[in-house]
Order: structure tokens, then sequence, then C-alpha cells
């Protein structure tokens, strides 16, 4: 065996260094272009991106920063005037305190603008706020060595995403200003827990033989500290803050080939053979007895033995599993890259004559397919080739496995592997089994294309009964299908969804619950915000959770219960303290469409199942909700509530009082009305209004409008109950007054219509009411009362409660119609950028021993 020679000792050309400083300098001039002027113009960076090969050995330092000393230095403390920070230990023993610290500064002359000590970084900059703000206030830190341990958890991430990490400094040694100087003149490089890292090289204000100068320096003195140095490093991009990256180092991989051997070679072959053949001697008799029950199959054993060992040597070639720490074997299988015309041929083989080698080689082909453009050996030829491939694995890779399993293309039973796992069929073709799992897996989580992802979802699905046998590669499975479920839109969602239903289905009821939390987590994630552009992939979540929940109700019972108590939890909290924080994740997207998901989930199920406890928990948690937020600028959330206590009134057939909520809102008070008319602003997509709104003229208008439209749902529910004229008579009496009041004609001919068809209503239901003969008493009568009536909805009450619905929902359609065409304005040629919210963790269902 010999393999290429090592890339050179310099690995990168000045002229490409030179190349990539050019073309990001001249995108950036564009930009700025296009940019609007600022009144002071940041100086950007630029960084070096290092990848390695392999990850970096738990002994390595995470936060001790290896210096590179640079030809320029980004920050210059004799030409510029820094801000330089200095975080000392003041700790009894360290033998410092900051006067010392101040004095030996003014003493050397050194450009230390501040100067932290350790108590008050635990205590002043404890905040969020504060920690952001001392990010922001210098250049550098510097940190004493003996308290750089206890940074990480105390100066938060804001350090880490800057890249403004403290430098570690000695300061028991007396050379403070050789220490900082030299760190301001270097490139300061962390090795992490992963394999890429970043490191500042340059400034734009630099000319550009200056940057070339520093990249190269970088790249040099990186290639010297890294293990294994050029021989560890994959590659180098260099980019600026908003830039692409560009390439300016590749390593190429290490192929090794294959020669002809000599008498050596020759020998150690037979050697290997012997020894394998005495290792097989002890369980040849164990296997010969069930090797004579299938005749056919021991036949097909014999003639495909040698290329069945030779796909179990390459199993680990492309290993991409945590069972396994290394990079991958070497092949024993000496096979040339694969072009068109030879997976053509392969493919005919397999297909005509059911040719085994033939498919082990389209197999090899397919897991480098899945592994295109990674460190492993490139087999496949282009792009083509690649398609075939894939084409062809997936519609008959599962065919092939079933016909030489003996298992029908009906048989989804997870007993069918089960069944056969210890049988010789299975231990034989297990590891081709596994690579097709395996490598189909990797190229969900690499591929972007949502046509690949659907069809390699949908081969998946039908080869679902093989993960019966690798329980990891399940958990993977349910992992990657959540994930494109949740930000995948149309077929690809659906795919996903078919598959974590059917793991639900086919595997145990620990899976089920598995899929459950993690697609809530998931859901949790994707609905901080509703936009809406987003609100229909938003709905078909809910819809599609609310489906899986309903496959297995006892399990999704226990899991709704305690994510209920959670947000009541949340609710207390916000109740009895009336903090600004608590508060505020009340009043958000995420508290309120995890409300509007179970409240979705128990309008479902309640005539079929026993869920009076998780309505009567959610029935509290909504009236707290509309009681915390009484004020105009939270008309939304308070609309919301009501329609949620609608729809679990309707569902349940539970009477649940809302009009004192929908009251409150026609007894707004309206600030000094605007001359203008407030701008297009949809409700269905907030929870709290802009300040400006409560003074438009549109405000109340749709106080008037959500006030009417949330008392005809609920009339249109009661409207032939028997006590309907006692419900409606204090709605009467405040619509009435409001009538009387209001000076805006188009009001009040909404609200004097809709007090004529209550009346006409309340006449109808009171003159039946007259005419019965039970007395209260009879509650089967009274439940009975009208309903064959109200079967009929040919009333004109009952028509305009419906028509009063309907334009409800078509002015939502139209308002949203709006606002979508204008974000979408507004929003083009933009980047969008997905902002945070501090509420995963307090809304994310808990571990398996919360949920009884």
């Amino acid at each position: 065996m010999t393999t290429l020679q090592p890339p050179p000792l310099s690995g990168v050309s000045p002229k490409t260094v030179e190349k990539a400083v050019n073309a990001l300098l001249k995108w950036r001039s564009s930009k700025l272009n296009t940019r609007k002027p600022q009144l002071l113009e940041q100086d950007e960076f630029f960084y070096l991106i290092l990848t390695l090969k392999k990850i970096p050995q738990k002994g390595v330092s995470r936060i001790n920063a290896h210096k590179i000393p640079l030809p320029n230095s980004l920050i210059n403390p004799l030409n510029e005037a820094p801000e330089l920070c200095l975080i000392i230990d003041d700790r009894p023993k360290s033998g410092l305190n900051k006067d010392g610290a101040k004095k030996k500064i003014q003493n050397d002359n050194i450009p230390i603008s501040k100067i932290i000590k350790l108590s008050k970084l635990k205590t002043d900059y404890r905040p969020f706020e504060a920690k952001r703000k001392l990010c922001d206030s210098y250049d550098m830190f510097f940190a004493d060595k003996r308290v750089v341990p206890l940074l990480p958890k105390m100066s938060g991430k804001q350090f880490f995403k800057k890249k403004k990490i403290p430098v570690t400094l000695d300061l028991k040694h007396h050379n403070w200003k050789e220490q900082i100087d030299r760190a301001c003149g270097s490139a300061l490089l962390y090795l992490r827990s992963g394999t890429c890292s970043v490191v500042k090289v340059g400034r734009i204000s630099m000319s550009r033989e200056e940057i070339g100068k520093n990249v190269m320096a970088a790249i040099n003195g990186i290639a010297d500290i890294v293990p294994r140095k050029w021989g560890g490093v994959r590659s180098f991009h260099l980019k600026l803050l908003d830039s692409l990256a560009l390439p300016v180092y590749q390593a190429v991989p290490d192929l090794k080939m294959k020669i002809d051997g000599g008498p050596k070679e020759e020998n150690e072959k037979v050697l290997v053979a012997v020894e394998e053949e005495k290792a097989k001697e002890g369980r040849v008799e164990k296997k010969k007895g069930k090797i004579q029950e299938d005749p056919e199959f021991a036949k097909f054993l014999e003639s495909n033995k040698e290329h069945l060992q030779t796909l179990r040597d390459e199993k680990n070639q492309y290993s991409d599993e945590e069972e396994s720490d290394e990079d991958g074997r070497e092949s024993t299988n000496e096979m040339g890259k694969l072009n068109s015309s030879t997976v053509d041929s392969l493919c005919k083989l397999v297909k005509e004559q059911n040719n085994v080698p033939a498919f082990v080689r389209l197999l090899n082909g397919y897991r480098a397919a899945c592994h295109y453009g990674s460190e492993s050996p490139t087999i496949v030829e282009d792009s083509h080739t690649f398609s075939k491939i894939l084409t062809f694995m997936f519609h008959e890779a599962d065919n092939i496995f079933r016909k030489i399993l003996g298992i029908s293309e009906s048989n989804d039973r997870k007993e069918a592997i089960l069944e056969l796992k210890n049988t010789s069929k299975w231990k034989t073709l297990k590891p081709i089994v596994k690579s097709y799992l395996r490598s189909t897996l990797f190229l969900l989580n690499e591929v972007t294309d949502s046509q690949i992802l659907a069809s390699a979802l949908t081969r998946l699905r039908a080869s679902m009964v093989f993960f019966a046998a690798f329980p990891l590669l399940l958990g993977r499975l349910i992992k990657i299908s959540v994930h494109l479920w949740a930000t995948g839109k149309g077929t690809l969602s659906a795919c996903s969804l078919l598959i974590i239903k059917d793991v639900a289905t086919v595997f145990n009821s620990n899976c089920f619950e598995t899929c459950m939390i993690k697609a809530y987590k998931a859901f949790i994630d994707h609905c901080k915000f509703v936009e809406p552009v987003l609100f229909k992939h938003q709905q078909f979540l809910k819809s599609s959770f609310i489906e899986l929940c309903s496959q297995d109700l006892q399990k999704a019972y226990n899991k709704a219960m305690v994510s209920i108590q959670q947000l009541a939890k949340i609710l207390q909290l916000g109740l009895r303290t009336k903090k600004k924080e608590a508060v505020k994740k009340i009043c958000s997207w995420q508290y309120a469409n995890c409300v509007d998901l179970w409240v979705a989930f128990i309008s479902l199920n309640i005539r079929d199942y026993d869920l009076q406890p998780l309505l009567y928990t959610i029935i509290q948690i909504i009236n707290g909700v509309a009681v915390l937020f009484p004020g105009p600028r939270y008309m939304p959330l308070r609309v919301k509530c009501v329609q949620w206590l609608n729809a679990l009134s309707e569902s349940s057939g539970v009477f649940i009082p809302i009009t004192s909520l929908v009251l409150d809102i026609l007894e707004y008070k309206i600030g000094k009305e605007s001359s203008k008319p407030g701008k297009d602003f949809s409700f269905s997509s907030a929870v709290k209004l802009p300040k400006h709104w409560p003074k438009s003229r549109n405000f109340q208008d749709e106080c008037v409008f959500s006030a009417i439209e949330l008392l005809a749902v609920h009339f249109a529910q009661w409207s032939y109950h028997i006590s309907f004229p006692d419900l409606a008579t204090i709605p009467l009496i405040y619509l009435r007054k409001f009538h009387e009041l209001t000076s805006i004609e188009s009001l009040r001919r909404v609200v004097k219509r809709f007090i004529d068809q209550v009346e006409q209503n309340i006449e109808f239901v009171r003159k039946k009411r007259d005419e019965v003969t039970f007395s209260p008493n009879d509650q089967q009568s009274a439940e009975s009362f009208l309903q064959l009536e109200k079967g009929g909805d040919n009333a004109p009450f009952t028509k305009y409660y419906t028509s009063v619905i309907e334009k409800a929902g078509s002015r939502n359609l139209v308002m949203n119609g709006k606002i979508s065409s204008l974000e979408q304005k507004k929003s083009k040629g933009k980047r969008q950028q997905i902002p945070k919210n501090a509420m995963d963790v307090d809304l994310a269902v808990n571990a398996e021993g919360n949920s009884h």
C-alpha cells in the first residue's frame, strides 16, 4: 500500500489570499453604495475560519488563547486610543487589590482604561443588560489567569458571540506591559469542542498589503499550533462579518491506493485466510443446522460470501454514528469511480438477475453519494451519476431487502424483523440494511433540496419496519423527522408527519412519547411569533400535533396535564408578583399559542373522552390571562381569550360566561382622536396593540365589531336554550346604553341591528317557554327544549348570527391579506433574522418523570 504525498509545508499561496481580500473589499464597497450613509462608519474585521479534520483532544484548553504574532497589529496602543479592560482577582489570597493594580498601570504606562474586580463582576454585572453594555464598552478584555476558569459563567454569551473573550495574563509576573502588547499584536486562536474556530486577522482600515500579510502570518502560525500541523487542517476560509466565506485552502482527502503485492503481500494474504478459517471452524457446526433448513439461502450465501464479507469490512468506512469516534477504516474493496454507464449496467444486473455483488457495489456508491462532498473518498463521478444512484436505491432497496428476507411488502409489523433477528439470513444482511438506513439518515442531515428530502423520507417510511433492529438509528430518525416537520413547508412537512405518526404507531409506547415530546418542543420553538406569511404553516403544525396526540389519548392526556400545569404556574407567578419579566412571558405569542394548542386538543376530544380536569384548568388559565391584562392595548389578547372560551363551550356543551369580558371591550376609554386613521394592522397577528392605535379612529370600530362578533358566537350556541332571555338581558342593557351615547352613525347601525335580532330571539324563546308544562326542576325536559327548532336553523336571528360570524372570518382574511402584501414589499431584498425569546425552557415539556 502506498499513499499520496501530504500537502507541502506552505499550503496557501499569497496570490490566493490577495484575490480573496480584493473580492471581499469589492463586495463591501458595492454593499456600501446601496446602504444609507452612517454618521460614524464602523471599522469591520476580517475573520479567518479554521476547520480541523478532528476535534481537538479534551486536554486542550478551551479558554486560554493561542497567540499568533501578526506583522500589523489589530490594536495599536501607541497610534490609537483603544479601550482596554482588566479583570483582577481581589480575593483575600490573591495578594492584589484595585489600588495596587492602578499604581502598577500608571508606573509602567500600560494603556488600560478600566479595572474591574472579580467581586464587582459577580454583583454589579450580574444582569444580562449590564453584561451586554460591558461587552460593548471596550475593545479588548484581559483577566488574571487565576480567575479565567470562573469567567465563562460570569461574563455571559455576549463575550463569546462578539469574540471578546478575556485574554489570560499572569499578573504574578511584573511584565504586564509586555504581555498586553503581545496580546494586542496577535491573532487569538481558541481551540474549542468542535472542529471550527474563528480568528480576527485584519481590519477594513488597513491597506490590502497589510491585510494580506496578516492573513498569511495567521495561517502559517495556526498550522504550527494545531495537532498534526498541516496534516490536521481541513480548510481555511476568509470572510467579513456579513459576507460569504471565501476558501483560501482546502486539504485533499488522504486517498489510499492498492497496488499489486509481491511475495510478502501474498504470504500475508495466505496467513490471514488461514486465521479466518480457524476462527470459522468453531462456528460451522452451530450454523450448519440453520443453513440446512433453508437450502436456497445456503446457496445464496456460498455464491456471494466474498462480496458480503467485503461490505462487512467496509461498514465503518463512512461511520457517522455516535457509536464510534473513528474517522473511518480503509476499504478492502478496490472500486474505481462510478460513472453513469457503470451505474446503468449495475442497475440492470440487479433488476434482471438479482445480482448481489452488483447490488453491494451500488450500495457502496449510494453510501458515497450520501456523503458527497465530505472528506471520504469520492467514487461518484458527477451529479448525474449521483442522481441515478439515489433514484435507484430509493425505488429498489426496500424491495430487495424484503425479497431476500422473505418479508411481504404489506408487512409493516416490527415483529417481522424481531423474529428474524437470530437467523443466519438477518445476521448476514444486517450490515447491508444498516448501511442503507444510516446513509439515508446522513443524507437527510446534509441535503437542503426539499424534493430530495421528501423522496428520502417517503422511502424510509416504506422501510420503517427495519428500524426495529436499530434503536439508535430510530432515535435519529425521530429527531430528523421532527426537525423537518417543523422547519419544512408543504410536501416536506407532510412527509415528515407521516414518518412521525408511523413511528408512534409501529413501535412501543416510549417511541410515541418521544415523538410527542419532541414535536411539542418543536412547536414551541416555531410559535414565538405569528405573521400572516407564517400563519398557514403554524396552523398545520398545530393540527398535525393534535392528530398525533389523538393516537394515544391516555399518554397525550398526561403530557397535556403537565404542560397546562406549567402554563398555570407561569400565570400564578405573574398574578402574584406582577413583575415585568413574568408578565412579559404571559403576554407573548409563545404562551398564547400553547394555550390555543391545548384548547384545540380539548375541543376535538372532549365529546369522546373524559377531559374535564383539563377543561377546568384551561378555563381558569384563560380567565386569569384576561384579568391580568385589562387595558385597551391588550384588546387583541382579550379577544383571543373570549374566542377560546367560546370554542370550549361549544365543543363541551358547558356554559362558560363571557359577557363581562366582552362588555369590558365596549367600555375602553378612547384617547384624543387622531385626525388620521391608524395604519393597517392585523389583530390576528398581535397580542398587544401599538401605542398609537388606541388613539386612532380604527380602534373604536374594531372594539365594536369584535364585541358584536364575540356575542354573536356566544348567542348562536345558546339561542334556543330555555334560559336565553335571562342570558341576553344584561348585554342588551349595555348595548342600548352604548347606542345612545355613541355619535358615529356606522357603529350605531351595527349595534341597533344586533339589538333588534337579539330581541327577536328573546321574544321567540319566551313565547315557547310560556307554552311548556314541565317545571324548572325537570332538567331532562329543559335540555330537550326547542331542539327540533334548533336543527332547522330557519329563524331570522339564527341566520343573522351566522352571517355575522362569516363576515368576521372574511374581515380577518382581508386584513391579513393587506398586511401580508405590505410586509412582503418591505422585506423584499432584506435578509430575515429569527429573534430570540427567553421562554423556551419554561414551556418545554419536562422529562418522563413529570408525565404522571
